[in-house]
């Protein structure tokens, strides 16, 4: 087998994640990685694959929001318009008056500062002054928006306790209410936020850490930053809060970990963030309202659920300082055990992958594959899986038309040419 091409190798049929056609897909994306190789797997790894395919089979996919294919019933909507009629006329003016005073007390926060060195040192009190304006606009807006009380279980910890904070990611509201509850600190964002006129001036009076996600160098100095924010002790730089998965979920289960914040060897506070209301899903994933809708429906209901809970700080051990992905999936199954969801191998590339499929008009599930499990088995590469997706959709064009049985042996050769 090891000298067979990898035109000719008959990779095992995998299946990843739940749904019609998620198997082909992986089987499609497997066969782009096996083509970079000269033989199959090796068998451990198609061992690994068949209990990922036992674990996951049947499980929710934290991609598709818990709303997806489902209408709300008639009451429900009945009642929203209604009690919007009421509240909507007296919460939207609130709420844009909050995040007006936000952008003025952040924009004075930053007043003078160039923009690469915001960051340098920390805020002087009179900067820090104005910070404390913004996240009290921050938690005025959330009331407006119907988050009226948030149910928490624990407490913060003090920063030189754990001074990072790691938590699951739902959408917008966690990062407003996780500004509010964390004294002093700082995100992990998207490079492009800076490029946001008024959401601009927010990132820099938080002293967010950007970073552009197709670079390479940029996510080796965010790397360096959240070290020298974590060791800054005297004087201590913000907190940093990060959303480890590196996307938005469903929260139907927790998507593998990225080693970023737990590099620096520290101790990191878990915090659990859930949405338990029966007709809203908070995340903005496709097939959810989008964000203009989203926020009409917050402004509408009457309130809406939010709980957190605080987890007692994580502190690694020796070898998890040494290899910080160790560290990484233990506090992802702390957390996962926590929320009561399973652990995957799903990944932002995922949604990436997802995009590139609803483009090629592939239903949302298909190309969903847990590609972080993919991508350490067959060494598959972001732009790789991409043009797999195209050819899987070609495939499946091709096969709908009646000139191709579509199978996986298909992709196979198309990858393998």
């Amino acid at each position: 087998m090891g000298a067979t091409s990898a035109r000719q190798v008959a990779l095992p049929t995998v299946e990843i994640t739940v749904g019609d056609g998620s198997a082909l897909a992986a089987r499609a994306l497997a066969v782009a990685g096996e083509s970079k190789t000269t033989g199959a797997p090796p068998p451990p790894a198609v061992r690994r694959l068949e209990q990922l395919d036992a674990q996951t089979r049947g499980a929710p996919n934290p991609m598709l929001p818990s709303t997806y294919g489902r209408r709300p019933p008639l009451a429900y909507r009945a009642g929203v318009l209604l009690s919007g009629c009421v509240l909507v006329p007296l919460r939207l003016p609130l709420f844009l008056l909050c995040c007006g005073c936000a952008a003025l007390f952040a924009t004075l926060a930053v007043a003078g500062l160039p923009r690469a060195g915001t960051n340098a040192r920390p805020f002087s009190a009179p900067r820090r002054a104005c910070v404390l304006v913004v996240r009290a606009c921050t938690r005025i807006a959330l009331f407006a928006l119907g988050v009226v009380r948030v149910q928490t279980t624990g407490s913060p910890a003090p920063r030189a306790s754990a001074p990072i904070v790691v938590a699951n990611h739902r959408g917008f509201l966690d990062a407003m209410w996780l500004f509010w509850a964390y004294d002093h600190a700082s995100f992990v964002s998207a490079e492009e936020h800076l490029r946001v006129p008024v959401l601009s001036a927010l990132v820099r009076a938080a002293q967010t850490i950007t970073v552009a996600r197709g670079d390479a160098a940029s996510r080796a100095r965010a790397r360096a930053e959240i070290a020298r924010y974590a060791r800054a002790d005297a004087p201590p730089m913000p907190r940093v809060i990060i959303f480890p998965e590196g996307t938005v979920t469903s929260g139907h289960a927790l998507l593998a970990f990225k080693p970023g914040a737990f590099e620096p060897g520290v101790v990191v506070q878990p915090v659990l963030l859930t949405y338990p209301n029966r007709h809203l899903d908070v995340s903005w994933l496709y097939g959810n309202a989008p964000v203009p809708l989203l926020l009409a429906h917050l402004l509408a209901r009457p309130w809406t659920l939010m709980r957190a809970s605080f987890l007692p700080p994580i502190a690694p051990t020796d070898a998890e300082r040494a290899q910080p992905r160790l560290f990484a999936a233990r506090v992802q199954r702390a957390m996962a055990a926590a929320l009561g969801v399973p652990c995957t191998e799903h990944a932002a590339e995922d949604c990436v992958l997802q995009g590139v499929g609803l483009r090629e008009r592939l239903p949302a599930h298909a190309p969903v594959v847990e590609f972080g499990a993919l991508a350490r088995v067959y060494g598959l590469d972001r732009s790789t899986a991409k043009a797999a997706v195209r050819e899987f959709a070609a495939l499946v064009r091709a096969r709908k038309a009646g000139n191709g049985n579509g199978g996986g042996g298909g992709g196979g050769g198309g990858r393998g040419g």
